[in-house]
C-alpha cells in the first residue's frame, strides 16, 4: 500500500489536462472531491466513473476505436478490408448512440437495432481488434 505522503505528492490526473484519461464527473466544489482525488492518485480513476460505467467505457473506447479505424491495415481472415471497415463503423455507431445525451438511453427502434448489431459485432470481433 502507499503512504499518505506518497499519495499526497502525486498529481491528480483530473487536473493535468490530458484528454481521454480521466472521466471523473464531479466538480471541484463537490464535497467528495478530496476523497475522489485520493482515489485518482491511487487507482487512476475515482468512483464517479462507475456511476455510469457504460458512458465511461464508451467514452474511453470511442476515440481509440476511431483511431484504429483510421490506421488499421489488416482484417480478420474470411473478411475483406471493406467489410472489416463496415463492421468497425457499425461498432462505432453503436457506441456513439449509447453515449449520446450522457447515456439517456432514449433510442428509436432503428437506433436500438443499430446498437444491438454493433454490440454483437463488438463481441464477435473483439479479439480481432489488433494489427
Amino acid at each position: 500500500m502507499y503512504t499518505i505522503s506518497e499519495i499526497q505528492s502525486r498529481r491528480d490526473v483530473k487536473y493535468i489536462n490530458i484528454p481521454n484519461i480521466c472521466f471523473s464527473i464531479t466538480s471541484k466544489d463537490d464535497s467528495r472531491e478530496e476523497s475522489f482525488s485520493i482515489q485518482r492518485k491511487i487507482y487512476g480513476f475515482d468512483d464517479s466513473e462507475t456511476w455510469s460505467l457504460t458512458d465511461t467505457l464508451c467514452n474511453f473506447i470511442l476515440p481509440r476505436l476511431k483511431r484504429f479505424r483510421e490506421i488499421n491495415n489488416g482484417f480478420p481472415y474470411g473478411l475483406t478490408f471493406s467489410s472489416w471497415c463496415d463492421i468497425i463503423d457499425k461498432i462505432i455507431l453503436s457506441l456513439e448512440l449509447i453515449s449520446r445525451d450522457s447515456g439517456s438511453q432514449v433510442w428509436n427502434k432503428e437506433e436500438q437495432s443499430q446498437i444491438t448489431e454493433g454490440l454483437d459485432l463488438f463481441r464477435e470481433y473483439f479479439l480481432s481488434l489488433w494489427w
